[in-house]
């Protein structure tokens, strides 16, 4: 009995002295990385991670690998590049682009029809689980607010809210008269395009904040502001405009040809006539200062006169 229990005293020790297995490198995952926490002994683990935009290819497992008696009990994991499946569409609106499927990263944009608009984010991206991150956008209905009221005059419909594309026409009462558009419409920004008009007095006297606007007659050009105010000082804001006669350049010259009068400057109207030179002939008519400050239309060309030779059966020319 005592030497049997000597041996398997000796054979502990043997067991407790013996060195433990070391499994060293467990070598490279492509497209990823390897940690090695514990160490690489017997009994340690190593840690598989995967680069950004690279995923493990379906589900492979283990992610950790434990050191054995055999070596790295597990093969390593395989890193693959992540990609995407299309994003969900939405109920009216789009995306842009339009793939079969999209790489790591790739970005995404959301669109709505006319009249809707979005609520979200409008940009999502092939996230790294291989899905688009964040969730996508809604279309809702573009809707514009009730409308103030207008000093001196109606509008019609009158509503609480108004749709995309409704419209408001404007009118005034008594001797006013409208300053703007009399017809507005809920645009797809949910404002009303253009801006109300207001009722303004349209003859004298003009009271404190009443509104005159200009227009200079035919064959004038304004300079200064068309619309002015009146302020409590009595005087007009920003301060009258003038009306002064429309003067054009001198008109283009043209090849073989010549105008008249020739002048440096030309009033509104003034009519200029061109003319040829000898073996030429005018192809346009007379140009004439038009309200724009240039000449209209077109100045003419002048084109040579040539015959072809003649040709007259049984006969010659001397």
């Amino acid at each position: 009995m005592g030497i049997i229990y000597f041996l398997l005293l000796s054979c502990l020790g043997l067991a407790i002295a013996a060195p433990r297995r070391n499994c060293g490198s467990a070598g490279e995952v492509e497209n990823g990385h390897i940690d090695y926490p514990e160490g690489t002994e017997f009994g340690d683990k190593i840690v598989i991670t995967c680069h950004p935009g690279y995923q493990f290819i379906g589900k492979q497992e283990p992610r950790e690998i434990v050191c054995g008696d055999q070596g790295w009990m597990s093969r390593l994991p395989v890193c693959d590049a992540v990609t995407c499946n299309p994003p969900p569409m939405i109920t009216n609106g789009t995306f842009s682009p339009n793939e079969e499927t999209y790489s790591y990263g790739k970005v995404v944009q959301y669109s709505c029809q006319n009249g809707f608009t979005l609520n979200g984010t409008k940009s999502v991206s092939c996230s790294d689980d291989g899905t688009f991150q964040p969730a996508p956008p809604t279309c809702v209905a573009v809707t514009c607010n009730p409308l103030p009221p207008i000093v001196g005059g109606t509008f019609s419909p009158d509503k609480e809210t108004y749709s995309y594309g409704d419209v408001v026409k404007y009118s005034c009462q008594n001797d006013l008269t409208l300053s703007g558009s009399s017809s507005i419409s809920c645009s797809d920004d949910g404002i009303f395009q253009p801006a109300p008009p207001t009722c303004i007095s349209s003859r004298p006297p003009f009271g404190y904040k009443a509104i005159a606007t200009f227009k200079c007659r035919s064959g004038h050009i304004m300079k200064g502001e068309a619309t002015q105010t009146c302020e409590m000082n009595s005087q007009w804001s920003p301060g009258l405009p003038t009306c002064e006669m429309v003067t054009c350049e001198p008109p283009p010259t043209v090849a073989d040809g010549t105008f008249s009068p020739n002048k440096d400057k030309y009033v509104y109207g003034e009519v200029v006539q061109y003319s040829c030179d000898k073996e030429f002939v005018l192809s346009g008519s007379s140009i004439s200062c038009s309200d724009d400050g240039t000449f209209q239309p077109a100045p003419p060309t002048c084109v040579m006169v040539q015959c072809k030779d003649p040709e007259v059966e049984n006969a010659d020319w001397v």
